[in-house]
């Protein structure tokens, strides 16, 4: 698999940047959830990586603390994934998420 490279232009692509951030970076757990993007006033399901109180999202490569980033998007319908969880998923859906159909079909998700 591909390594995961900052410098590379992720936006519009955060199931893939953050899936490849976890597989540098085993000990981080990758989350997928709805999150209110504020840029467009919007529900969107998203993905970004978690390490105790750090948020790291591999879109923008930036680090959050995490308590603020869930403030901020008013984090919901959250499903949390460890390295192995996220290859055996992936590997399985051949994609880089969501793999969660309540993301997909949940009615707060504007499309």
């Amino acid at each position: 698999m591909q390594r995961y490279d900052q410098s590379e232009n992720w936006r519009g692509r955060c199931f893939e940047a953050s899936l490849r951030y976890q597989d540098d970076h085993p000990e981080w757990l990758l989350v997928h959830a709805l999150v209110y993007h504020v840029p467009s006033d919007q529900i969107m399901i998203h993905a970004w990586c978690e390490r105790g109180e750090e948020v790291f999202d591999a879109s923008l490569g930036r680090s959050f603390v995490r308590s603020r980033y869930y403030t901020i998007h008013a984090i919901r319908h959250k499903y949390v994934y460890a390295w192995d969880e996220m290859a055996a998923l992936a590997v399985a859906s051949g994609t880089y998420g969501p793999w969660e159909q309540s993301l997909l079909e949940n009615p707060e998700w504007r499309r």
